[in-house]
């Protein structure tokens, strides 16, 4: 609602712009919705997983890249990737940059990435990282 403009009927005093005034409630009169505590918990499980290559891979047919060459977060080597389905998902982060879900596929052996007109050079990391929600 825009200012109300009201003209003076007498000649002496200038035009002026009354402008409505909001009137102040109460916080405490408005009741805040009820909280609503589910009957469990949901417990966030993450699983990362670690290569450095160790040589030029071509991807132009794509390539893949079995799970015991990989370390876990305590530098321990693994023998397979810990997935979380139907309840999780996996990442895949080439060189610190997530890559594009369809780009890759994990499964508990390997890691498959799809044919691509490019190449991962010695030395870059890649780090899968597997998320799962269990219900206590």
């Amino acid at each position: 609602m825009g200012p109300q403009k009201l003209i003076c009927d007498s000649c002496c005093e200038n035009n002026r712009v009354l402008r409505l005034r909001i009137k102040a409630v109460d916080i405490c009169s408005i009741q805040p919705p009820p909280v609503v505590i589910p009957e469990g918990t949901i417990i966030p499980t993450t699983n990362r997983y670690f290569y450095i290559v160790t040589e030029d891979i071509d991807l132009t047919n794509g390539t893949t890249i079995p799970a015991n060459l990989f370390t876990d977060d305590n530098g321990n080597p693994v023998t397979e990737f810990k997935l979380f389905n139907p309840n999780g998902y996996v990442n895949l982060y080439i060189n610190a940059v997530m890559q594009e879900g369809s780009a890759y596929k994990v499964t508990p052996d390997l890691l498959i990435i799809n044919p691509f007109n490019g190449t991962i050079f010695a030395g870059t990391p890649i780090i899968i990282e597997s998320l799962g929600f269990q219900q206590m």
